[in-house]
């Protein structure tokens, strides 16, 4: 008898058990220390990824393997692009890993019209912040795109902004499906 009710009771809390959906914000726990990778789908042998070391947010390379991004946590100049990314309500924000007054943030570049990345201390408003759209899971890594909170629509990619090549620019897409994919390497603080 003790078995019978034993297997009912499992079939009913199995049954009543909320499936989470992957990739699902909820099922992931924040702060985590990142490393933001932007995909290029035209080359094979590269990834570019976003290093703070100075005010402007430029993109360097690593090769195009999830073993040497790995290893970008564990460099000797992680300092300048390990970023935290932590929860504000239902968006994300980045600061520095060993540099937490130097956040990510969307500004206007001085050249043009045009919005690009900085690395600097947090202002008032929402530049700061980011919607995170999950696309997809590709070997286990998240992949993902970043929108602006402030400049709604438009989001991180591979193109540089005028004067300056290597930063990076955002783009305005209305899906954020079409949008400069990013591999979002992760680790829990």
């Amino acid at each position: 008898m003790k078995p019978f009710f034993i297997l009912v009771i499992a079939t009913l809390v199995a049954g009543c058990t909320k499936k989470k959906e992957p990739g699902a914000l909820l099922t992931e726990s924040f702060p985590q220390k990142v490393v933001l990778v932007i995909e290029n789908p035209n080359d094979d042998l590269f990834y570019d990824y976003l290093t703070g070391g100075t005010s402007v947010v430029y993109r360097r390379t690593v090769d195009k393997t999830d073993e040497a991004v790995k290893k970008l946590f564990s460099s000797s100049l992680a300092y300048e692009w390990v970023w935290v990314a932590r929860m504000e309500g239902n968006l994300i924000y980045f600061h520095l890993a060993d540099a937490p007054d130097t956040y990510l943030q969307v500004a206007p570049n001085r050249l043009s019209d045009e919005y690009m990345l900085r690395a600097s201390s947090k202002k008032s408003d929402q530049s700061h912040l980011f919607r995170r759209h999950h696309i997809e899971f590709q070997n286990g890594i998240r992949i993902v795109t970043l929108e602006s909170v402030m400049y709604p629509k438009y989001f991180l990619s591979r193109d540089g902004v005028v004067g300056e090549n290597k930063a990076v620019k955002l783009i305005e897409k209305a899906d954020p499906k079409t949008a400069t994919k990013l591999r979002w390497y992760a680790r829990q603080m």
